[in-house]
């Protein structure tokens, strides 16, 4: 934690962009340094209170942390986009209407497809890149899921045990992580952001599954991305397969892979102190 302000009692805020869409964030943390603020791209169906408090906080204490609903997602208004492109250009209204002229991204998951695609269209503006859970487009096994990743995530509202199946691996070990994990990210009670709906669900539905047509020559896009990025993952994600997190790595001109044990899609979860130490070591000041 960093001063009195924390993921579970930083206020909600908005701002409004140039293209007419007001914006709901979270803004905090250590103003004291000269470190770039690091602005977090959510996963599917996620808002800003999915963020866990240990991760986000740890790394507050070295920097600015932003956290974004995107368009529709949340408390942002107007409706979500069904590509991935689309997302990108909506993320860049909120940094310009923020008035960043440089930044860090984390991006998780699907938040890691527009993370890629921001730094590709804004390469001047992003210094560095933390991509978590995450794959190239045209990438390995990401066009659908398995058969228990498909029934949780499309569920209409997804509980405890939809989230330990998407998110932890099937050991005890892992699930018990899981099942802190839950109770910290429900542990805010005042000011909760907007839940999703399902027309977010099935708006991003759409971008996954055009962005996970399999095309081994989108790969070569991931050229342009120049910038020194962290690719990280569980070392068995059902949800982007973990192939494509060292797809990513290969194709990176400078990527550092780092893969957590017995975990899965939500390693970032099991591990949120851990993770949080090593993306504030990767990003320096």
């Amino acid at each position: 934690m960093y001063g009195d302000v924390t993921q579970i009692t930083a206020k909600n805020e908005t701002v409004e962009a140039a293209n007419g869409v007001r914006y709901v964030y979270r803004r905090y943390g250590n103003t004291g340094t000269s470190a770039l603020p690091l602005v977090f791209f959510q996963h599917y169906r996620g808002n800003i209170d999915n963020w866990d408090p240990i991760l986000v906080d740890t790394i507050a204490e070295q920097r600015e942390v932003i956290l974004l609903d995107n368009k529709g997602v949340g408390g942002s208004t107007e409706k979500v986009p069904s590509t991935v492109g689309e997302m990108a250009v909506d993320a860049i209204a909120f940094t310009d209407a923020l008035g960043l002229r440089a930044y860090d991204l984390h991006g998780f998951s699907m938040g890691g497809f527009v993370a890629q695609e921001v730094a590709l269209m804004r390469p001047h503006q992003v210094r560095r890149l933390v991509l978590s859970g995450t794959g190239p487009q045209g990438g390995r096994h990401m066009h659908g899921w398995v058969d228990e990743i498909r029934e949780a995530c499309l569920r209409d509202e997804p509980g405890a045990d939809d989230l330990l199946t998407i998110f932890f691996e099937r050991t005890e070990s892992s699930r018990a992580k899981g099942a802190e994990f839950i109770q910290r990210i429900f542990s805010r009670t005042e000011d909760r952001d907007e839940p999703t709906d399902l027309a977010t669900r099935d708006a991003q539905l759409t971008a996954i599954g055009t962005w996970g047509i399999p095309d081994e020559t989108r790969l070569n896009r991931l050229a342009g991305i120049t910038q020194p990025t962290l690719v990280a993952n569980g070392d068995n994600d059902l949800v982007v397969p973990t192939e494509n997190t060292y797809l990513l790595g290969e194709y990176l001109r400078n990527a550092r892979i780092s893969i957590y044990p017995d975990a899965g899609h939500g390693f970032l979860f099991q591990y949120p102190a851990g993770f949080g130490e090593e993306v504030n070591d990767f990003l320096g000041h």
